[in-house]
């Protein structure tokens, strides 16, 4: 591993953006109100409607976002009767945490005054907050225990990018869920869930018009307040050392993972490296001339599974990640 240089990046917002235009969708940006980041993503081709809103968080609360996305969810997820042919969900990432919905166009305005509610505070009685603690407890055991590949990550994590905000969980250990504030997940919301904060995401088969008119029909929060610092901190590598990690079980098949952090010969531009790894990993995984699944995925004799991805950290630094379980 190789140190990169000490630069800042860039909001995730702008991940977002770039990552969508570099699969080949037009991308337009919207003004509707002057402190709101709205994009919209006309493709034609997809009958349905995709919304979604994305609050960044402070650095180093990964498991406290997770908790507060659930208690944000949890009251939206239940309230009033949805069509079949909706979908909703939510997800935390290590800098943000984002709620969508999907459904027909014609339910656009409904959809947007829907998702509106994660600017509502929490307001949830005591035995939902508690079982949602317990849910999150579940999620552990599902996603960490008896998973060596995930535990493997965790303690690769932990080595690749100590003393760095990427190396902590999301979803954390099961003593620091157990320990998950009520009154803190609440002041956390109140931080960040700001239609300030707010990138929001419309993609489909729907116009730039008939957006503005569902934020108008929805009554759409005007932000308040000045719009947050949302650029990640800055990312360092420590001193290249080595280690070995094993994970011993009676039933264990054999597998590899390789990993390694590359300081780039000059900085991109975060957005665009995203854009530019992902487009690579794809070029990596195809069966063409120069890709990895023409001489691995179809030799049972070499390999039954394996998987590649190219991150970015930062405008700096890439990840690269080779993973593989052998036939014999």
């Amino acid at each position: 591993m190789e140190r990169p240089r000490r630069r800042r990046g860039f909001p995730v917002l702008l991940v977002l953006a770039l990552a969508v235009t570099a699969a080949g969708v037009m991308l337009a940006e919207l003004h509707v109100r002057t402190s709101t980041n709205l994009f919209v993503i006309h493709d034609p081709a997809t009958p349905s409607v995709h919304v979604a809103t994305i609050f960044p968080y402070p650095a180093g609360k990964g498991p406290l976002a997770h908790y507060t996305e659930h208690l944000v969810w949890l009251p939206n997820t239940g309230k009033g009767a949805r069509p079949e042919n909706r979908h909703t969900n939510a997800w935390t990432s290590d800098r943000a945490v984002g709620y969508w919905l999907s459904g027909p166009s014609e339910d656009l305005a409904d959809m947007l005054r829907q998702l509106a509610a994660v600017f509502d505070p929490i307001d949830l009685p005591p035995d939902m907050v508690e079982q949602e603690r317990g849910i999150i407890l579940r999620e552990y055991d599902y996603r960490m225990a008896g998973n060596p590949n995930a535990q493997a990550t965790r303690e690769m994590n932990a080595f690749l990018y100590r003393g760095n905000t990427v190396a902590a969980s999301i979803l954390g250990t099961p003593e620091e869920i157990a320990a998950l504030d009520h009154d803190e997940a609440r002041a956390l919301h109140a931080s960040t869930h700001r239609p300030e904060n707010a990138a929001l995401v419309v993609s489909g088969d729907v116009a730039d018009w008939q957006v503005r008119w569902a934020l108008r029909r929805a009554g759409w929060p005007e932000p308040q307040g000045a719009l947050a610092d949302t650029a990640p901190p800055a990312f360092d590598l420590a001193e290249p050392l080595e280690t070995t990690i094993r994970f011993p079980a009676v039933s264990a098949a054999p597998r590899m993972i390789w990993r390694r952090v590359v300081t780039l010969s000059e900085p991109v531009q975060f957005d665009l490296l995203e854009a530019q790894t992902a487009l690579l990993r794809d070029i990596l995984d195809t069966s063409l001339p120069g890709g990895l699944a023409g001489p691995l995925r179809f030799d049972a004799t070499i390999e039954r599974s394996f998987d590649v991805r190219i991150s970015a950290m930062d405008e700096d630094s890439v990840e690269l990640r080779f993973s593989a379980a052998p036939d014999r």
